[in-house]
């Protein structure tokens, strides 16, 4: 028996119950982390009377039996426990964060994204506005991981990191147990990010601290398995995403197992059985994966980009369309300027970039993958690959190792950027067919464009190919559309790149 156990067993025996208030008050999160079943013994022995004239101390045992019970709390002991805080003239912060994150709770078990964001950003503000500060060496660590999990289901991954951070900071304080959990929270929040460099260390940094194996598994196993998947290492990859598929998830980030296996799939694996699996999840779980969210919207743009990689692009164009689903999500607008490139529509995918690069004002968190669509593109359009841009790729790819951008890169944008890398990184998997910028051109679309070599004037191309102006424009705006130009010196240069 363990310290902590014996110390709540000798309390609870001995019925004093007020030493066991003094240490809820004190160490409840970290003794429930460590010792949830010796706490819950605990707090099962006290007289219901005593808890119901002392409703913090109701819901602590309503938290320690929510272990057990996919995170729920009692109705009628959260209805007592609101009423007292309420009645409260000054109620403590920590309380008023109970209520709170009580109310974020069901939401986010019941999928509702948007209200649990807001709840999240009510929690943040009780918190940078508080009078006292009671409790919070126990009680901010857990509350802000939770309030940071909210904010990255709704698609706000930098408040996400942010938050985590923080909770990571209060766990300083004191050394308390919620410090691991912390890390590996913000592992997978700079993973989903697309920064494997720095969660790869947060992992790292969890790896070395001591404390329980069992809290945070499921979220260091989907973190390891992402950050293995973006540096491009298929034999860590394979290794950690089977390690997912034993992970008992019950929680709200559950759908990050079909996620990680969605990316394994595209690189290295069976696309065809993996677009099953992700339609046959959305089905069967429309409340987690609504549009908007980030789940949701994640899933889908996976889904698309299987369907790319198996070359239905109609398919994958009716995923992305999607009501609801945000324009604003990152591998959504990755989905749909990858799907124009494919398709020859060149303009359209950079118009598609240009709305990325105003989301993020041009800094540097803009994410190489789009570098290097952007830089694709350019490319198949004739236009010379910028050596200063692809330098500024191969730099963002050292600080971040998100070396899977490289898989949207034509071959000459990804002999560029690998040019300008210190190493060079692990093979690069060919997922979508066909590569960006290729096209084939037909007999008479030849024709034309040879036509336009030799003439430039429509009345004398209309004559080489002995058709009337008006049917020499048609031909021009089809080969101009399937070249992605938007002129005939234009359509020149792409032609002389691609076909001469």
């Amino acid at each position: 028996m363990s310290d902590v156990a014996g110390e709540l067993e000798a309390i609870a025996r001995d019925e004093r119950w007020d030493d066991l208030a003094a240490v809820i008050d004190d160490r409840f999160f970290a003794y429930l982390l460590l010792e949830p079943d010796a706490l819950r013994r605990a707090l099962e022995t006290v007289p219901e009377a005593w808890l119901r004239a002392r409703p913090r101390y109701l819901l602590a045992r309503s938290l320690s039996r929510a272990r057990q019970s996919l995170g729920l709390l009692d109705d009628r002991d959260l209805a007592i426990f609101r009423e007292w805080v309420q009645s409260q003239p000054a109620p403590a912060t920590r309380d008023r964060l109970g209520v709170l994150t009580s109310s974020l709770r069901y939401q986010m078990a019941a999928g509702r994204v948007e209200d649990a964001s807001a709840t999240a950003s009510e929690i943040i503000a009780t918190i940078d506005h508080a009078t006292d500060s009671a409790g919070f060496h126990d009680v901010l660590a857990p509350v802000l991981i939770r309030t940071g999990t909210a904010k990255l289901l709704a698609g706000d991954v930098s408040t996400a990191i942010s938050l985590y951070s923080e909770a990571r900071r209060w766990t300083n304080v004191r050394g308390h147990p919620f410090g691991r959990v912390a890390s590996r929270h913000l592992a997978l929040g700079y993973a989903v990010a697309g920064n494997y460099a720095k969660a790869d260390r947060e992992l790292q940094r969890e790896a070395s601290e001591e404390g329980d194996e069992r809290p945070g598994g499921e979220v260091a196993a989907y973190a390891r398995a992402l950050t293995a998947i973006g540096r491009l290492n298929r034999q860590d990859a394979a290794a950690l995403v089977a390690e997912t598929d034993g992970v008992a998830a019950a929680s709200e980030l559950s759908w990050m197992r079909v996620h990680v296996r969605a990316k394994y799939a595209l690189y290295w694996g069976e696309r065809d059985l993996m677009v099953h699996e992700v339609e046959d999840y959305l089905l069967a779980n429309r409340g987690l994966t609504r549009p908007g969210s980030m789940a949701g919207d994640q899933l889908r743009a996976d889904l698309a980009d299987l369907y790319q990689a198996l070359g239905n692009l109609p398919a994958a164009e009716h995923v992305l369309e999607t009501r609801g689903v945000s324009p604003a999500h990152r591998s959504i607008l990755t989905s749909r300027s990858r799907l124009h490139l494919l398709r020859g529509e060149q303009q359209r995918a950079l118009a598609h970039l240009a709305e990325a690069e105003q989301l993020t004002g041009g800094r540097v968190h803009f994410l190489a993958s789009w570098r290097v669509l952007q830089a694709s593109a350019g490319q198949s359009m004739g236009d010379a690959v910028d050596a200063e841009s692809l330098r500024a790729v191969a730099l963002s790819l050292e600080h971040t190792h998100a070396f899977d951008a490289l898989v949207e890169g034509s071959p000459q944008v990804r002999a560029g950027v690998a040019r300008h890398l210190r190493s060079d990184p692990s093979p690069l998997p060919d997922v979508y067919a066909p590569p960006p910028g290729r096209a084939t051109l037909t007999p008479r679309e030849r024709e034309v464009l040879g036509a336009l070599r030799e003439h430039t004037s429509i009345k004398a191309v209309a004559a080489a190919l002995h058709v009337s102006p008006n049917t020499a424009k048609t031909h021009l705006r089809a080969l101009y559309r399937k070249l992605g130009a938007s002129g005939r010196e234009q359509a020149l240069r792409i032609a002389s790149s691609r076909f001469d």
